[in-house]
């Protein structure tokens, strides 16, 4: 999703309406915090003082997102966002070529920096990117149209807060706008919004993962569904609770979601 030039515009379109001092703001999946929601953040957060909570669980680009927003008050966030507040397994999709070398030396002692193939560069900087608690097939097939090699899973554990938990542990009051990109989590966290409270999102950003491309079975971990079911589910989650739905064409396999409440915001998309 980062730098999609079309979610960007939508939400400078929303947050132009909205135009609010008193705004909290989580990004869950930030990365290195350079996408198209920096944009929003810089235009609208930094002159109105916003409350931002960046949430990104490895570490090379969480020190990068921390670069990124240096200077600020901001909030930062070295998780995963879970289900269940534990250890739990992170997965990472590599071609073998690279992960030959990362079980050769370990994975700490692993410098991307050593890489001197370009391609090969790229290509681990975008698996490491797409880090998830979901173990999928669209991990497998993504990377290995980008490498033309077979790729295989590498899997380490990682911190994780439930939604609720990391509200707690940040000491926030409310949640305005929660953007979300956890690479075929979206979902789950969704699922674990308390829509009757302050923390009811004024806006929710997150990521379907292809729609019907993509099977119920496609999820290899065996706890979630990535599937139509899951997406239909979350779907009638947020219309039930009044949230207006739209679809933002996207640059890659996936398809943008932002819902606004509309109990709160009339929003013509």
């Amino acid at each position: 999703m980062a730098g999609d030039n079309n979610v960007r515009n939508v939400l400078l379109k929303i947050f132009e309406q909205i135009n609010s001092k008193l705004f909290c703001v989580i990004q869950i999946g930030a990365a290195d915090g350079k996408d198209h929601l920096n944009d929003v953040i810089l235009r609208y957060g930094k002159k109105n003082d916003w409350t931002c909570l960046f949430v990104e669980p490895s570490i090379l680009y969480f020190n990068a997102l921390k670069e990124t927003y240096k200077d600020t008050k901001y909030l930062f966030e070295n998780s995963a966002i879970s289900n269940r507040t534990e250890k739990a397994v992170f997965h990472r999709v590599f071609p073998r070529k690279t992960l030959e070398k990362i079980n050769a030396i370990g994975f700490s002692n692993f410098d991307p920096a050593e890489i001197k193939d370009p391609k090969e560069r790229k290509s681990f900087s975008k698996a490491y990117k797409r880090g998830s608690l979901v173990g999928s097939k669209y991990l497998l097939n993504t990377t290995q149209k980008e490498t033309g090699e077979q790729p295989a899973f590498f899997r380490s554990a990682v911190d994780c807060l439930t939604l609720k938990d990391l509200l707690f542990k940040h000491s926030l009051k409310k949640l305005d706008f929660l953007h979300i990109d956890a690479e075929g989590y979206d979902c789950e966290i969704i699922k674990q919004i308390d829509f009757s409270s302050e923390f009811r999102p004024l806006v929710v950003c997150y990521e379907e993962w292809g729609g019907s491309k993509f099977k119920d079975g496609d999820d290899l971990s065996n706890k979630i569904s990535l599937g139509p079911t899951s997406l239909s589910e979350c779907r009638k989650l947020l219309l039930q609770n009044e949230y207006l739905i739209t679809t933002v064409e996207s640059e890659d396999t996936t398809k943008n979601i932002i819902a606004v409440d509309t109990k709160r915001l009339s929003f013509d998309f």
